[in-house]
């Protein structure tokens, strides 16, 4: 594994075996005067022949009546498994992405919407602006008063594009303090549009007292979204004199935790299906992928998260997303 040419070039002080990763030298040490009984890390290694080698270290430290100038150091090569899970990190990340440009797809007509907004107060505010400069006496107050709303509908045409920009982007994720609430406000936007023209009333009940969080906002805000738009599907396929709701709430929970729930007022889940909701390529939308869900899950594990499906007793289903609640 060292590339060495003999064995008498491996017995040496073991500084060689933290070349490329110094700072464990530290923690293995440092776990030793810890008074632990065995140290693991994944570590990499330099070899004499100069390649970089991944490997798992485990150290086995001497307790008495053990001898105590003896201390095991076994090291295992794991360049394969550490590939193969970076292949995998990268498929999740694909597999992502393409979700978003589907969801994006789907709220189409939400977006071209929300856009045509502020562009359409900008052409009214400029057509505004033009008739009261043609006039003798111009009211150069009201001029400006216009003016401003056209900047301030640009800022908002601005926001809205770097949004959509952002969830349709491929890139690696970044992880910082963030505003839960914020996430689920921006949601409801992509969906609100489709809303609208389905007759189906978003309520949102965020709680004030909900602590920032560490995560991504886009793969977050991906959760959010997805659970929105499978919540109006399901609210689709009910009889039309049903109610048509969406709930989307945070709160704290009892354990410290930040906790969302997207739940809505459609036929709810069938009791067989529940335990196969999350898993990879099952739907029960016609033309479905059955990957939406499956990422959902993925995303929350990887922050730290959890993530479940129940049906409520007064009708539809309620999916609730769990997260630490620190913002470390």
């Amino acid at each position: 594994m060292f590339g060495a040419a003999n064995d008498a070039e491996l017995v040496q002080p073991v500084r060689y075996m933290f070349e490329a990763t110094p700072q464990a030298a530290e923690r293995v040490m440092a776990a030793h005067f810890d008074g632990r009984r065995n140290y693991v890390e994944e570590m990499q290694v330099k070899t004499f022949d100069g390649r970089i080698v991944e490997v798992l270290l485990l150290v086995t430290y001497p307790q008495p009546p053990e001898n105590l100038d003896t201390t095991f150091i076994t090291m295992q090569e794991i360049g394969d498994r550490v590939a193969a899970e970076r292949q995998l990190r990268q498929l999740q990340t694909d597999f992502a992405h393409a979700s978003r440009i589907s969801t994006l797809g789907e709220l189409s007509t939400s977006i071209a919407h929300e856009v045509k907004q502020p562009l359409g107060a900008i052409m009214l505010n400029g057509g505004t602006s033009l008739r009261r400069l043609a006039q003798v006496n111009p009211d150069l107050a009201k001029v400006r008063h216009l003016l401003e709303k056209i900047i301030e509908s640009a800022g908002q045409a601005t926001d809205i594009i770097g949004r959509i920009q952002a969830m349709a982007s491929k890139q690696v994720p970044k992880r910082a303090q963030v505003s839960l609430n914020s996430i689920m406000r921006d949601a409801v936007r992509f969906v609100n549009q489709e809303c609208v023209e389905k007759g189906i009333t978003v309520r949102e009940l965020l709680s004030p007292d909900v602590p920032l969080i560490c995560g991504d906002r886009i793969q977050l805000q991906q959760v959010a979204v997805n659970l929105l738009v499978n919540a109006i599907h399901a609210i689709e396929q009910q009889s039309g004199g049903a109610i048509r709701e969406i709930c989307v709430l945070t709160h704290l929970t009892g354990t410290g935790r930040v906790e969302f729930v997207v739940a809505d007022s459609g036929p709810g889940v069938a009791p067989e299906n529940i335990g196969r909701l999350f898993d990879s390529f099952f739907t029960t939308k016609p033309g479905g992928m059955g990957i939406g869900l499956a990422i959902c899950r993925t995303i929350m594990h990887d922050h730290d998260g959890e993530i479940a499906a129940t049906n409520r007793p007064e009708g539809g289903s309620a999916f609730r997303c769990s997260l630490p609640g620190d913002g470390s």
